[in-house]
């Protein structure tokens, strides 16, 4: 049997996985996170390119499926961690215990091994998407070095664990792949990219971790009824009763924790407008005068 390695959809695949590894670099070597996340927005650039042009000119294979994943591996798992572990590094963690955030990677694995050999993915994910995953951590990286935003390294150990179980979750998640263009049938999908668009075109940078946020949060909270009108199948496994309980109660949790985190980087962010410098005890006093009652915040302040 021949196998053709030098495919243009090849050729673009290794470009995605080359855009990885100097991510990987940027962040270990030079200790440059804004440098990382345009290597990993150029390596999901990539991503999408080989699969278009293999569907455009008909060169599908099982080298680039298995490549693909490769590539995906180092440019949405590895870089990804890496970032994580910068962070935790330039936040004060210690060099050894910040190794628990590669985590992400490990379970990245899963999520493309998965993905590979389930057949119930060609038009939805099974588990947050790769990418997105990427794409939120990158961002945060580049964000917090740009505007000299201090974190705490225990919310980046907590943040790579919740990312990690919405990878590998059985929560079905809505993809960006049209088998047709018209609006019905696509509904969702059209009005997510139309409120990323305008997020991005008003806020800049700092919108792209909120969408990959607000996409979370629509998938956990309202995408079920969305999913039947499109005619979608929600479940492709049996579920018993407790396992329905216990997956509602897992997306409250992790619904309550993002949107504290997303309440903690919006103060940050805002915080670094302004020029001042503002550790965590100052980030719940600041949340504490948002809120016209702060006593739900008294006990915080004084773990804090």
């Amino acid at each position: 049997m021949k196998i053709r390695l030098f495919t243009i959809p090849n050729m673009i695949t290794l470009c995605n996985l080359l855009a990885g590894c100097a991510a990987v670099i940027s962040v270990l070597g030079r200790h440059d996170l804004q440098w990382a996340f345009w290597f990993v927005a150029m390596a999901a650039v990539f991503d999408f390119l080989d699969g278009f042009v293999a569907r455009l000119t008909k060169s599908y294979s099982a080298v680039g499926k298995e490549l693909d994943s490769l590539a995906d591996m180092v440019s949405f798992g590895v870089a990804p961690a890496a970032v994580l572990y910068g962070l935790f590094i330039l936040n004060g963690g210690d060099p050894y215990w910040g190794f628990v955030v590669f985590i992400l990677a490990a379970c990245s694995a899963l999520r493309l091994g998965k993905f590979n050999i389930d057949e119930n993915q060609t038009k939805q994910f099974i588990g947050l998407p790769t990418p997105a995953c990427a794409l939120f951590f990158v961002s945060c990286g580049y964000l917090a070095q740009k505007y000299a935003v201090s974190l705490p390294v225990w919310g980046i150990v907590a943040a790579a664990l919740i990312f990690s179980a919405l990878l590998i979750c059985n929560v079905p998640m809505f993809a960006l792949k049209f088998s047709h263009y018209r609006f019905q049938g696509n509904r969702v999908r059209y009005l997510f990219l139309a409120a990323s668009i305008v997020s991005l075109g008003v806020f800049g940078l700092i919108a792209v971790p909120f969408i990959i946020v607000a996409y979370i949060f629509i998938v956990l909270r309202f995408y079920k009824g969305l999913l039947k009108d499109e005619g979608y199948l929600m479940f492709t496994i049996p579920v018993k009763p407790w396992q329905l309980v216990a997956s509602k109660l897992i997306s409250a949790v992790v619904i309550s924790m993002l949107s504290v985190l997303v309440a903690i980087v919006s103060v940050l962010i805002i915080a670094s407008y302004q020029g001042f410098f503002y550790d965590l005890t100052q980030v719940w006093e600041v949340l504490a005068r948002m809120t016209p009652n702060a006593n739900g915040l008294a006990i915080l302040s004084v773990v804090s």
